[in-house]
């Protein structure tokens, strides 16, 4: 199973304006907050499908932006995302702009994923969960 949405209700904290998501991976299912500027609740959906398409059309990598607040942001919140034969593997990240080879440009953020790794730099596991590229393919649709 695989699901990504977000609740068009925005909340406010500290002056902060954001949308709660939810992405389903398999039985794993967690909950995000997403910057509500500049984007709404629709062009984060845009994105989502927009990048499962490209999984489901063969590209090796892309990303499911899960909170975007601008190009040259200090950070940008994602679910990175590999296809690995029949299966999606996916971890959560940060994109962090002082690491980034350029100004992250949305519509092309498989540009900007790094590439697949379990272990982090520090020699730790990373979490990642596993879906089928059916699943996805079917949430392009």
């Amino acid at each position: 199973m695989f699901n990504i949405e977000i609740d068009p209700e925005t909340h406010s904290e500290d002056e902060a304006v954001f949308y709660i998501g939810r992405i389903t991976l398999g039985d794993h299912v967690e909950s995000f907050t997403a910057a509500a500027q500049p984007w709404d609740a629709a062009r984060y959906e845009k994105q989502w499908r927009h990048a499962a398409r490209e999984l489901a059309g063969g590209a090796e990598r892309t990303a499911f932006v899960t909170s975007f607040i601008h190009p040259n942001a200090h950070h940008t919140f994602i679910w990175a995302a590999w296809r690995v034969g029949t299966d999606v593997h996916l971890q959560e990240m940060l994109l962090l702009r002082g690491l980034l080879p350029g100004v992250l440009d949305v519509d092309r953020i498989g540009a900007f994923v790094p590439d697949h790794t379990r272990v982090s730099e520090d020699g730790d596991k990373i979490s990642e969960w596993v879906v089928d590229l059916d699943d996805v393919a079917r949430f392009a649709a």
